[in-house]
């Protein structure tokens, strides 16, 4: 290869921040079609025959569900004081999005393995996947749902003037009851109809996956007898997820507690 067609460093840093440039537009484009058309964009995903397509495509709903996450909810937690600006603030962001995707992780290997019990042909490889495209769909809406609640929530730290209270289940239920009767009926009101929401959406996305998962393993032999097994195995894995989040709730308090003091 003679000098002429040698790409210089220059070259080669321009071609590689235009490939970034591109992924960045990409995935910022595929965000606000996930966002204005959720169920459409799966479903043209679940058109592509080839399956290594789908499991790239995956990647988009991935990144797509972390951004979607940060940029809704984060923005709450940094309002108490934990700020970006600092390393500890910067390192609370990364475990937050780190502990997000291990359990979504998490959740997707006992859905692979309830489907394979339910005689599903499962492959790890392509459950994670559908698993991802399930969660893109539910985290937007599920943030701006949930927004009540944590509102309440800092409510209640700031009444008590430590955020060390959510360690305490008894005087948070009692706080918790003070603030909303401070906040009159109306807001009781609209938190219960927000968490009611919550419950509902959430249900409507695990069907909406149990559909994704029996057209991924049967797209070209569906039927519904298949498709309930799909579904039978995603309502376990609901199930699943509904009494894991009581455990895994002190430890998403116990790090943020522990960032609010590194930042305080």
């Amino acid at each position: 290869m003679n000098d002429a067609t040698k790409a210089s460093p220059e070259h080669q840093d321009n071609n590689i921040f235009l490939v970034f440039l591109r992924k960045l537009t990409d995935t910022f484009l595929f965000t606000l079609a996930l966002v204005s058309h959720p169920f459409k964009t799966v479903s043209s995903e679940l058109r592509k025959e080839d399956d290594r397509e789908r499991i790239r495509e995956a990647v988009y709903f991935l990144v797509a569900m972390l951004l979607l996450w940060y940029v809704i909810e984060v923005p709450l937690f940094l309002s108490r004081g934990i700020k970006t600006a600092t390393l500890s603030g910067f390192l609370f962001l990364v475990v937050q999005l780190v502990f997000y995707f291990l359990t979504s992780i998490l959740y997707a290997v006992v859905l692979h393995l309830t489907l394979r019990a339910l005689w599903v042909p499962s492959k790890l490889a392509y459950t994670i996947p559908c698993f991802f495209y399930a969660s893109g769909v539910i985290i937007a809406l599920y943030a701006i749902l949930i927004y009540p609640s944590d509102l309440v929530k800092y409510r209640v730290v700031d009444k008590a003037g430590t955020i060390e209270i959510l360690l305490h289940p008894v005087q948070y239920s009692r706080m918790k009851s003070e603030v909303l009767q401070q906040l009159g009926r109306g807001w009781e009101i609209f938190q219960s109809v927000s968490q009611i929401l919550t419950n509902i959406w959430s249900i409507v996305v695990f069907v909406f996956l149990s559909v994704i998962l029996s057209k991924w393993y049967w797209k070209t032999n569906w039927s519904w007898t298949r498709y309930f097994r799909c579904f039978a195995a995603t309502f376990l894995v609901y199930v699943f997820i509904s009494v894991l989040e009581r455990f895994l709730e002190p430890v998403e308090q116990h790090i943020e507690i522990l960032f609010s003091r590194a930042t305080g």
